[in-house]
């Protein structure tokens, strides 16, 4: 608990109507982001634990005033989908949304419901599917903004004891280009990624982001062929 009360348990916001809570994750953090549309108000991912739901979000949320009806998992690692459960019982009515279909599978008593690339979430948000971390790795554009919450779809140089994290990296290249391609306003990963943090804000910063990114999987392919 000494961790938990070190970290800051309220929404701060990042950008209009976008919030992030970060909840602790080892010895690191992981982000959990809000959206607020006029269809009602969207979680991004769902942290790690029950707990994380159950004594951080939830709380979190109720604080803001979210009425959530969907809840998305940007991709289904545990430190994302891990709390998705727990925090389901707390909005009966909100949807799941993510791109693995055995993860839904194997949560058979969610409401959950499989996106596609392109997909209009809320009536507001468009998810892309952006493989390389995972091959479910989604990302959430908001159209208002132009920001892009890209869960961990942007590795830069990894974070704390977590090195780059790729499954397929000639897709994760692929995936950097497609987002420049998208030219947003903001990029908000999930974590804090070295060495460029856990927010790029402008087309330049942005750019650059996404150059470090490159930089650093290509650096890795000279060793590990993609």
């Amino acid at each position: 608990m000494e961790r938990v009360n070190q970290m800051k348990r309220a929404f701060s916001p990042i950008a209009p109507n976008i919030f992030r809570l970060r909840v602790p994750f080892g010895a690191v953090y992981t982000s959990v982001f809000a959206v607020r549309t006029d269809s009602g108000d969207v979680l991004i991912d769902a942290a790690a634990t029950a707990d994380d739901a159950d004594q951080i979000i939830a709380p979190a949320a109720e604080a803001l005033r979210l009425n959530v009806r969907w809840i998305l998992l940007s991709h289904s690692h545990d430190d994302h989908a891990g709390g998705a459960p727990a925090l389901a019982a707390h909005y009966t009515d909100a949807v799941i949304g993510l791109m693995d279909e055995a993860w839904a599978a194997a949560h058979p008593a969610l409401r959950t419901r499989l996106l596609h690339d392109g997909d209009t979430v809320a009536e507001t948000l468009t998810v892309y599917h952006l493989p390389g971390h995972t091959p479910d790795a989604m990302g959430v554009f908001d159209p208002r903004t132009r920001a892009l919450i890209c869960g961990d779809c942007v590795q830069a140089g990894g974070v704390g004891r977590y090195g780059t994290g790729l499954t397929d990296g000639a897709a994760y290249l692929r995936t950097l280009e497609r987002i420049r391609a998208m030219a947003p306003a903001y990029l908000f990963p999930a974590h804090a990624y070295f060495p460029l943090g856990e927010r790029a804000s402008g087309t330049d910063a942005v750019s650059a982001y996404l150059d470090e990114s490159r930089d650093i999987a290509l650096r890795i392919a000279r060793e590990i062929r993609f």
